[in-house]
């Protein structure tokens, strides 16, 4: 085990609530297993103190931050410099802090997705797919869909014209994919849906105290090519995926995504190349949730 000591580099996680996140146990364990002489800590950050806590930690001293809900895309506006990926999702959920004193923003968010879509078997090239949110997890999904080259893809929450926006903003990030929006209350015939492929819940429907709610329950029987992902990885299953799995789909929850852009993230704080099988297999074990 590594110690602490006078020269360990920090890194940590904003956002709020963060009392129930793995991303601590996730990056030590990575830690410890490299050797490398750095800890993982979270920080619950209330709105009004954001741009406050983020200078108190390049005062500090910090190396980076994770940043989760709700402000991944607060943080974008409070950065000197962002990735390509951060500018066009206009999110950002990784803070490295240059030694020059520059605040850089990245979002590893939409790699996670799609490496998870990817050990799971399912690839989104060409497919047909349904996005639940308009938030910066659904605006990462999206941008990863269509750099993946998404045949389509529906973007639908409760308020439309967020959604609307959403997908005005990001129409120009891929040439191939056709994009639209709509409404929770007037999404397509269940004729149509059931031509879809993919189906996605970014939003924070099934956890916390929403944990007994679906953002939305299917009213057709699936078939059993059709996947189901949701990006809530407590509880596992949400209920989401059980109502989808129960109608014979395809389901994958969000641990797996949470790893591998954790993994991305610690990349590149540390420069350090990870074994992604090998660390995927030994931390779903280790941060398996009820």
């Amino acid at each position: 085990m590594v110690e602490i000591d006078a020269s360990t580099k920090l890194l940590g996680l904003i956002g709020n609530p963060v009392g129930g996140s793995l991303s601590p146990k996730l990056h030590n364990h990575l830690i410890q297993q490299m050797g490398m002489n750095y800890c993982y800590l979270a920080f619950s950050v209330e709105r009004e103190d954001l741009a406050a806590a983020i200078e108190g930690a390049r005062a500090l001293g910090v190396n980076g931050l994770n940043v989760t809900i709700p402000y991944k895309v607060d943080v974008f506006r409070e950065m000197d410099g962002v990735s390509e990926s951060a500018e066009a999702i206009s999110a950002v959920n990784t803070i490295v802090f240059k030694e020059d004193g520059e605040l850089y923003g990245d979002n590893t968010d939409w790699r996670g997705f799609l490496k998870s879509l990817e050990v799971n078997g399912f690839h989104p090239g060409g497919k047909r797919c349904l996005v639940f949110g308009a938030g910066g997890a659904a605006r990462a999904v999206l941008y990863g869909l269509v750099r993946a080259g998404a045949e389509s893809v529906l973007v639908a929450n409760r308020t439309a014209s967020k959604a609307r926006e959403l997908v005005e903003e990001l129409e120009g990030s891929g040439e191939d994919t056709e994009l639209n929006s709509a409404g929770l209350s007037r999404l397509p015939s269940r004729s149509k849906l059931a031509e879809y492929d993919l189906f996605v819940n970014a939003t924070s429907v099934g956890s916390g105290e929403l944990t007994r709610e679906s953002v939305w329950e299917p009213g057709f029987y699936s078939c059993g090519d059709q996947v189901f992902f949701d990006l809530i990885y407590n509880p596992d299953p949400t209920k989401f995926l059980r109502t989808a799995a129960n109608r014979g789909a395809k389901t994958i929850g969000g641990l797996d995504m949470l790893i591998l852009q954790g993994l991305e993230s610690l990349r590149i704080w540390t420069d350090v190349e990870f074994d992604r099988r090998k660390a995927l297999s030994e931390l779903r074990e280790i941060l398996e949730v009820c």
